[in-house]
């Protein structure tokens, strides 16, 4: 039962939902439960939450936050603006981000702390994160195939933006129980993929029925990917990396592949084979007409005109490019204090997320929220957690200075810094807990 309540949290928790029929999005509710347990906690004295939240070790790196909500509002002040998103956005991170999360951490080690669990609370996250995707990605083909559910869905969810990008891809994107559903929400799926790599080559008491658990969410998780941003390609590319890394072993100065790199190959092919006879028998025309000309045609957009025109670019990219353009030099330091125009829109109409920051409160400002994301890293690295974890952890925060160049996904991104803030604060308070040891050619199952 607690496993089961986690996973809703964490859903609930992370994609934020905005029903029609809650006076608030999911989010603020988890962030109520979890004030009303930091209440119990700190009034009763308990050892727990209170000593994973007042441990300065932990929690030194949020004075950044904290520095960037002054930063903010001086900007404002000096520039005379009314424009208070940064510091309400900032404030977000301590009040909802890190302390909403006390409810999904607490849990955790809940059903870490069951006498039939085998598993370590980092082990716990991960695999809740990952079914809590693969969960998601179910309700997008639902969605997309299922006209009935889908207008129930539009139903009871808040969906004038997304049915406004339901229409104009043609029926494919828009898709997805959560607050948001282009290419941040992309980003965040494609993180399951990067930790199914984790699990696959580090995971204990490993079986050959996981392999397939992992390996039939890999696909279930690519698939919501492709049809909700090629942003998240980049985080496919990163988890065929680890994967590829986590395979590799040194042994007596001896280069030699683990053994479940055969497992993970065969179940690929087996799976990539029954997809395409599905595929090929079962599926109508109308839905591969949806899927050849709309999800293919976009999904591989830039493969396609590599071939056709010689350039590798897509219609977002080339319109991304014209969004990085030069300023005055006051500009560029102190920013304008502006990020949103008083009739809505972006400022200078840029989506561009490092120029957003820059037209804000300028390369200072900038790089107090880019250090803040250094030291988070910084942190895991020189903590007591196992290497692939610290692998694991900067690639993730490197996927996140990529995207930033698409959109402000550092800063304007709840999904992403929800999860990059627990899996921090987790990481830091089992350190020395959370090591873990490759599966060697001799013990796989």
């Amino acid at each position: 039962m607690k496993k089961v309540l986690l996973v809703l949290l964490l859903f609930l928790f992370i994609y934020n939902i905005p029903f029609v029929f809650l006076p608030v999005s999911t989010a603020k509710l988890v962030l109520a439960i979890s004030f009303f347990l930091f209440l119990v906690y700190f009034l009763i004295k308990k050892n727990g939450l209170n000593r994973l939240y007042l441990n300065r070790r932990i929690m030194s790196p949020f004075l950044l936050v904290v520095l960037l909500i002054f930063y903010s509002f001086a900007t404002n002040v000096f520039h005379g603006t009314n424009d208070y998103t940064f510091i309400y956005t900032y404030s977000l991170f301590i009040i909802e981000y890190v302390l909403g999360a006390a409810i999904i951490i607490y849990l955790i080690w809940k059903v870490e702390a069951e006498p039939r669990n085998k598993r370590p609370a980092i082990d716990i996250f991960l695999d809740s994160f990952i079914l809590m995707c693969v969960v998601q990605s179910i309700l997008i083909y639902g969605m997309m195939f299922i006209q009935p559910f889908r207008d129930f869905s539009f139903s009871i969810l808040e969906s004038e933006r997304r049915l406004e990008v339901f229409e104009r891809y043609g029926g494919f994107r828009g898709l997805g129980y959560a607050s948001t559903v282009t290419y941040d929400f992309a980003v965040l799926q494609s993180f399951a993929l990067m930790l199914i790599a984790r699990q696959l080559f580090f995971k204990t008491n490993f079986s050959k029925r996981q392999l397939w658990q992992y390996m039939i969410a890999y696909v279930l998780i690519f698939g919501g990917v492709l049809v909700s941003g090629r942003t998240g390609f980049i985080g496919v590319g990163m988890s065929f990396i680890l994967m590829g890394l986590f395979s590799i072993r040194y042994r007596t100065s001896q280069l030699f592949f683990n053994k479940r790199v055969n497992g993970v190959l065969l179940v690929i092919f087996t799976l990539l084979g029954v997809v395409w006879m599905f595929y090929g028998l079962f599926v109508d025309d109308d839905i591969k007409t949806l899927i050849e000309e709309g999800v293919f045609n976009y999904a591989f957009e830039m493969i396609t005109n590599l071939f056709e025109t010689g350039s590798a670019t897509t219609r977002s990219t080339e319109r991304l490019s014209t969004m990085y353009f030069p300023v005055p030099t006051s500009t560029l330091i102190f920013g304008d204090g502006v990020y949103f125009y008083e009739g809505g829109g972006f400022y200078k109409s840029t989506d561009a997320g490092y120029m957003r920051q820059m037209l804000f409160y300028g390369v200072i400002g900038s790089f107090l929220l880019y250090l803040f994301y250094i030291v988070l890293n910084l942190k895991i690295n020189g903590s007591k957690v196992s290497k692939e974890f610290k692998l694991l952890f900067f690639l993730l925060i490197v996927y996140m200075f990529i995207v930033q160049y698409k959109g402000d996904i550092m800063m304007g991104s709840p999904f992403c810094i929800k999860f990059i803030f627990i899996f921090y604060l987790l990481l830091m308070s089992h350190a020395g807990k959370c090591k873990s040891k490759p599966v060697l050619p001799s013990t796989v199952a």
